[in-house]
């Protein structure tokens, strides 16, 4: 009955032995709880910095919340004058090109009128030997004819377009 007993006592005693070895450290427990309590202290000390920085992140998206809805309501006005300037421009340009014909048309006209004179000069029998007329000034005055011609006919082309 002994051994019965020194077995039964053993195989009790066994899972309470290994329940024991089984038991956390107190020490490494206590640590870790001191950790714990160290970082939760800097956390509470850092909060009102974080709930500072966090209003300041606030308030910097309430201002540019503005700045964006101020943008969007400017965005029609600035349309407007960016069209008004355009159409400005767009006037200018066409009343030079104009100015311009018209001092093209002008020097054809007294072109045409010096020429007539010329001709006029030398007495209605007499017809204008090209051979006596240099040669640089009827080059001359055919290029400025031509660029007078091509203005005339671009001009013509954007007042066609402007309409």
């Amino acid at each position: 009955m002994r051994r019965l007993f020194k077995a039964v006592t053993i195989l009790g005693c066994m899972p309470i032995v290994c329940g024991c070895a089984a038991l956390p450290d107190m020490n490494r427990l206590q640590n870790n709880m001191d950790q714990m309590v160290y970082n939760m202290g800097v956390m509470a000390s850092n909060m009102p910095y974080m709930a500072d920085n966090t209003r300041r992140m606030a308030d910097n998206a309430d201002r540019m919340a503005q700045r964006a809805d101020k943008f969007m309501n400017q965005l029609p006005e600035d349309k407007k004058a960016l069209e008004r300037a355009f159409q400005n421009y767009s006037q200018a340009f066409l009343d030079n090109d104009k100015a311009r014909l018209t001092v093209l048309r002008a020097i054809r006209q007294e072109l045409s009128e010096l020429k007539a004179a010329l001709l006029n000069s030398r007495g209605p029998t007499q017809s204008l030997d090209q051979r006596s007329v240099e040669p640089s000034v009827q080059n001359s005055t055919r290029e400025l004819e031509a660029r007078v011609e091509a203005l005339a006919a671009k001009i013509r082309e954007i007042e066609r377009m402007a309409r």
